[in-house]
């Protein structure tokens, strides 16, 4: 699977969610001249609403197609054997390429409000709420029946951005939670009896983990305002 058939799949992948109703930034593809790497960013904004304020969400998609990546993926696997380690190199065997899918949802407050530092005890609800409810929904790793990996993920813990006003008071700026999917890509076979997996069915469940997720991430927002219990300043 080369690079364009990616994006392809991936764009019909986030038609079938819910994600077109929000504000939608356009993406952004670059190429890194000196490595040839190509990247992939993304985002989508949620709709102000008076239960999130003074926070504006949104979440943050992207991903780098490296140059090995490219060079594998535009010809048959046989051959950039044989381009790479010789003729000897088409009887070797290989894993199927993957691609790392960042993925960043963030929270932060407008410039015209200042919301105080949380207490510990909210903080820790609100962790505790965003572990259960939202990490769930993230990706994670996921085997076949044999115990070989189909994908690789990673979940991190929630961050906070905090700031500090002129007689040393501390805000809370803006909090995020990162995570990561791997997606096997299929390779391209002289040999028709070799077929690899189409990440189709993946990539489909991935957009609807991130639609689920984004929209726990932004529930969770009205409890650490809540639990405040503090006046916002403006």
């Amino acid at each position: 699977m080369n690079y364009q058939e990616f994006i392809d799949l991936w764009q019909s992948a986030w038609r079938q969610t819910r994600f077109q109703l929000l504000h939608a930034l356009n993406p952004v593809e670059a190429i890194d001249i000196h490595s040839m790497d190509r990247t992939y960013n993304t985002s989508f904004v949620w709709p102000k609403r008076d239960l999130t304020a003074p926070f504006s969400g949104g979440v943050e998609i992207s991903w780098t197609w490296n140059a090995l990546l490219t060079a594998r993926s535009s010809t048959t696997e046989e051959d950039f054997l044989m381009e790479t380690y010789g003729e000897f190199g088409i009887h070797e065997d290989t894993e199927p390429p993957w691609l790392r899918i960042d993925i960043i949802f963030e929270a932060s407050c407008t410039y015209s409000s200042l919301l105080p530092l949380p207490l510990l005890t909210s903080w820790q609800n609100w962790i505790a709420e965003v572990n259960a409810k939202v990490n769930p929904s993230l990706p994670q790793e996921d085997f076949s029946n044999e115990g070989t990996p189909l994908s690789y993920g990673w979940r991190g813990e929630p961050e906070a951005i905090i700031s500090f006003g002129p007689q040393g008071e501390t805000y809370l700026q803006s909090v995020c939670l990162k995570a990561w999917q791997g997606i096997n890509l299929p390779r391209q076979w002289d040999d028709p009896a070799k077929v690899d997996l189409d990440p189709e069915t993946w990539l489909f469940e991935l957009a609807g983990q991130i639609q689920q997720a984004f929209e726990l991430w932004m529930e969770s927002l009205e409890l650490l305002i809540e639990d405040n219990d503090l006046e916002i300043e403006s």
